[in-house]
């Protein structure tokens, strides 16, 4: 019996630790190797390399929703103009372990940028209306350009706060120009007579920038004085076959959220043969008889950032590895960023199967999903 007792007594203890290991996997942290989308494509800041915070921005930009902060990570070890690797910090709660991540870093210098005190010549606005109680940096930027023929302000360039605070965001804003803004520095003061609309209508929505591959890129929509009924619905202008998976979500009343994946541009080509970047689509939305069209701006992937200067090593049957193979290889790595042999050539410059391969990858007009060139290594497993 005392044997009996005490086999159960270890039997118990097992299941009390398998219990206690089952609840610490509940709260484990993101792995940032496991990022989606590491080629963070264009970005700049105010110095000659980029640091922690223009990185952290330009990951959150391009992975939608994954809710990194600089508090999250420090760099580990010094960036340079094309790749940088971040680590999580010891104190982060949400995030461990280290990326690589690849870019197109440039300095964004005073020199190029216009003066928003100078650029913005109409400060005054007028009257306007909109959905909420206070205007959206949405709408008093659009307010901006369109008493600003041609000054091509967008939200990403600015911030916004009240002038002072004796005067609300009803009767006025100022704008400051983000250090990371390719366009625009310095701030300006624009005035208005903002209401709130007693209407029902759709608020304004931003151009959408989306890169193909992105999954599950989305906008917020409000909706003013919606009705007990209402619907929003959302759908691409055209069958162009760049987004697909376009649904809508209620968060509550008046608020909607659309969410939609890019799965491809189109096939072009630019006048010195080259494969054409990005191309312009359209959401529309609608709400009851009500109608509003969203542009989106869909990139492909630029194959330098896609596939960045490096050794890859797989398996190849003849002397020289294939279009085919490396495509099979790549896919195998990267099941959301599927690629074909119709989307690029493969050139072999140097080298033979036995030392690896020195290969140039160029993106063709043809391809919905890439543009660019990309040099790199390839070795045989």
């Amino acid at each position: 019996m005392k044997k009996l007792l005490s086999l159960l007594g270890a039997m118990g203890m097992v299941a009390t630790s398998s219990s206690v290991t089952v609840a610490c996997n509940k709260d484990s942290k993101t792995d940032l190797s496991a990022l989606s989308t590491k080629a963070l494509g264009d970005i700049s800041g105010s110095g000659d390399l980029p640091v922690a915070a223009d990185l952290v921005k330009a990951i959150n930009k391009v992975n939608s929703n994954y809710g990194l902060s600089n508090s999250d990570v420090e760099l580990d070890g010094a960036a340079t103009t094309e790749k940088a690797t971040l680590k999580a910090k010891s104190t982060s709660t949400k995030f461990t372990g280290k990326v690589v991540v690849t870019y197109k870093y440039t300095k964004a210098t005073t020199d190029t940028k216009k003066d928003l005190s100078e650029a913005v010549k109409t400060k005054e606005l007028g009257e306007w209306e909109g959905v909420g109680s206070l205007p959206t940096i949405d709408e008093v930027v659009e307010q901006v350009n369109l008493k600003n023929e041609g000054l091509n302000l967008s939200k990403a360039d600015v911030q916004m706060a009240k002038i002072s605070d004796d005067k609300d965001l009803t009767k006025g804003a100022k704008l400051t120009a983000l250090s990371d803004s390719a366009g625009f520095s310095g701030s300006v003061e624009v005035t208005y007579t903002y209401t709130q609309t007693k209407k029902t209508s759709i608020g304004t929505v931003a151009d959408q920038n989306v890169k193909v591959f992105d999954k599950a890129a989305s906008f917020d929509v409000t909706i003013s004085n919606p009705t007990s009924d209402g619907a929003l619905t959302a759908q691409e202008a055209s069958s162009s076959g760049m987004l697909s998976e376009i649904k809508v979500e209620k968060k509550e009343a008046g608020k909607w959220t659309v969410k939609y994946d890019v799965i491809a541009g189109k096939a072009n080509e630019k006048d010195n043969g080259e494969a054409k970047e990005s191309f312009p689509t359209v959401i529309n939305l609608a709400y009851g008889n009500l109608t509003k069209k969203v542009n989106v701006i869909v990139v492909k992937n630029d194959l330098n950032l896609l596939i960045p200067f490096g050794t890859y090593t797989f398996s190849w049957v003849d002397d020289k590895p294939t279009a085919t193979e490396l495509a099979n290889y790549w896919n195998s790595q990267h099941q959301d960023q599927k690629i074909s042999e119709s989307d690029f050539d493969l050139t072999n410059n140097s080298g033979d199967k036995e030392n690896g391969v020195g290969a140039t990858v160029k993106a063709k007009k043809e391809s919905k999903l890439l543009y660019g060139t990309t040099t790199i290594q390839i070795k045989n497993s």
